[in-house]
């Protein structure tokens, strides 16, 4: 019996037929094409999404409504998958509560992955940051072996964000977020975790996790659940995880991106540049020489995190390591370049925390330093919003030129741990940044704009649709 056979027999419900309520969050889509691959026939529904989402389900031909109703519910469906988005309750959402009041099957997608890993090997890659890069690395590295893979962000080497692979292997991204509106439960939680990968544990999703230690538990716990002949791969130069390591009672193997911090994987002789090189080591000893199209000392810990994990599970040799790592193009919305005939470089990078956006200026920085660097940056993620939040941007965004934020899609404070956006850019300019706010005209900033610069757009939102014209403006204005 192969692979897909098996996973075949391991689902509770073997009938074709599924809806995904919130079908354009990133975990849902890549839930919904891993079904279709399964031969299940899969639509949604889904309000105000937005590419590169919306693209894939197009591209995947995954057919979805673009407004909830519950006339778009199958009445013969087998399963309803319902999304995490505080907007897919029975009180606000009537897809939601006609499925509840009609005794469907309901799960949430990572009982649904629950089901999917049950009799696979499983990688997961968790971590407040880096954990969709890392996931689709591995996965990318480890193409040979005919993986699956589970990833909540578009890879460029990969036609799909999921897909169920022939071999014993399954790669997935692990994230602690609850797993549904009606389930606290941690998503990495149902995935069956055998080896373990931790990227960072900065305090993130500050409406959950109210504290450090509330944000470290479930980290903590899914450790717990690893089986003892488990790999448990961290960060060693993360502060929080230098922190938690002491209380850790297993074997931990660590890994960082410079000897300095005296982990077991560490990079050395890092030469930036077009192509990032850099000597990849263990315990004082040179394995290989890798290079990287990423940018950023960020990619170069991300690479060195996996491959240690699959160096020491011996699933690649350093050669065919060293070759899929200098292929590796990344994600979409990681640092990947948007204009291609422009003299004014633009990058989109994902900012919905402190950490991710940190790393990605510190990649413009690293890459660019001769760069007059200009920001436009969305608060769209709550922890931006957070009263208890907002010290991080003092300094955040030290050696840009101007910082452009766009506030128009930003929410009405919620309650009084929130600020307005009007606050938010009080506090970035408070936090020392020169900056202004950017409406639905791009007017402000391209008048800004010298032959030359450099962009680095961040958001975990769309930027009310912005960037396509911008990058077409750029292009036409400022040609090669």
């Amino acid at each position: 019996m192969h692979f897909m056979q098996k996973i075949r027999a391991a689902l509770p419900f073997r009938r074709k037929k599924a809806y995904f309520i919130g079908i354009a969050g990133a975990g849902m889509s890549a839930t919904a094409q891993l079904l279709k691959t399964l031969g299940w026939e899969v639509s949604g529904s889904d309000e105000g999404a937005y590419p590169p989402i919306t693209t894939y389900l197009e591209q995947h031909h995954i057919p979805y409504a673009k407004t909830h109703s519950k006339n778009n519910v199958p009445r013969d469906a087998d399963l309803i998958v319902v999304g995490k988005h505080a907007g897919l309750t029975k009180e606000e959402n009537e897809e939601v509560a006609y499925v509840y009041d009609n005794n469907f099957t309901i799960r949430s997608f990572p009982e649904v992955l629950q089901d999917l890993t049950k009799r696979t090997h499983n990688l997961i890659c968790a971590g407040s940051y880096g954990k969709s890069t890392c996931a689709g690395m591995a996965a990318w590295c480890l193409m040979e072996q005919d993986p699956s893979f589970f990833i909540g962000a578009l890879p460029y080497n990969l036609a799909t964000n999921a897909r169920s692979g022939k071999g014993d292997l399954f790669i997935l991204e692990g994230d602690e977020y609850p797993a549904a509106n009606t389930d606290p439960i941690s998503k990495f939680f149902y995935y069956n975790a055998i080896d373990l990968l931790i990227t960072s544990l900065e305090h993130d999703h500050l409406n959950v996790f109210p504290t450090q230690e509330a944000y470290t538990a479930p980290f903590l716990q899914l450790i717990d659940t690893l089986p003892s002949d488990g790999l448990l791969i961290v960060s060693g130069e993360d502060e929080q995880m230098q922190e938690t390591l002491p209380t850790i009672q297993r074997p931990v193997i660590t890994y960082g991106a410079s000897p300095e911090y005296k982990t077991d994987w560490y990079a050395d002789a890092i030469v930036y540049g077009v192509e990032t090189s850099f000597d990849l080591c263990h315990t004082g000893k040179t394995i290989t020489s890798l290079t990287t199209p990423l940018l950023g000392r960020h990619n170069i810990e991300n690479i060195v995190g996996v491959s240690a994990l699959l160096l020491e599970r011996k699933l690649i040799t350093p050669e065919v390591l060293q070759e899929r790592i200098r292929t590796f193009t990344g994600l979409r919305r990681r640092l990947d370049k948007k204009t291609e005939k422009s003299s004014v470089l633009l990058y989109e990078g994902f900012g919905s925390s402190h950490g991710k956006a940190l790393s990605a200026l510190a990649a413009m920085k690293t890459h660019f330093p001769d760069k007059r660097l200009l920001v436009v940056f969305e608060p769209h993620s709550l922890s931006w919003r957070r009263k208890e939040y907002v010290d991080r941007y003092q300094g955040l965004f030290d050696g840009a030129e101007k910082v452009f934020v766009y506030l128009d899609a930003v929410p009405a404070p919620q309650d009084d741990t929130t600020v307005a956006g009007e606050a938010i850019l009080t506090h970035i300019t408070d936090g020392g940044a020169d900056a202004v706010q950017l409406r639905n005209d791009l007017s402000p900033l391209l008048t800004e704009i010298k032959e030359g610069d450099l962009i680095l757009c961040l958001s975990s939102g769309d930027l009310g649709g912005l960037l396509p014209t911008l990058t077409e403006t750029l292009e036409t204005q400022f040609p090669v």
